[in-house]
């Protein structure tokens, strides 16, 4: 919850400055909404929520909006400069690497969410 909260406030931030109100609503429902579905589709008896993938949502689209925006990263590498297209890289790379090597051990992480 803390990191889906944290992610939320430093990358929602991006997103909303260039949504409106009913785009940012559509945007959270939406990639909340498939991620769930999604999730659901790869595991019928194990539901979800989707915050996590409704985040991924927000970092993709805020990627999108602000490709060569820089954060200077408090998480997971303090001091590290990237920009918001290299953020929505490396959670790609992490998510995905999750999905295909690490469920195994982190199997209580929704990989298929994200």
């Amino acid at each position: 919850f803390f990191i889906n909260a944290y992610g939320l406030a430093v990358f929602g931030s991006v997103a909303a400055a260039a949504l409106s109100p009913r785009e940012m609503c559509a945007l959270l429902t939406s990639c909340g909404g498939a991620s769930s579905l999604f999730h659901v589709a790869c595991h019928p008896r194990s539901p979800v929520l989707g915050a996590s993938g409704m985040l991924m949502g927000v970092v993709t689209a805020s990627a999108l909006l602000e490709p060569h925006r820089q954060f200077h990263m408090v998480l997971p590498i303090p001091g590290l400069t990237l920009t918001m297209l290299q953020v929505a890289d490396a959670v790609l790379a992490a998510n995905l690497a999750g999905f295909f090597l690490l469920r195994r051990w982190f199997g209580t992480v929704a990989w298929a969410a994200h």
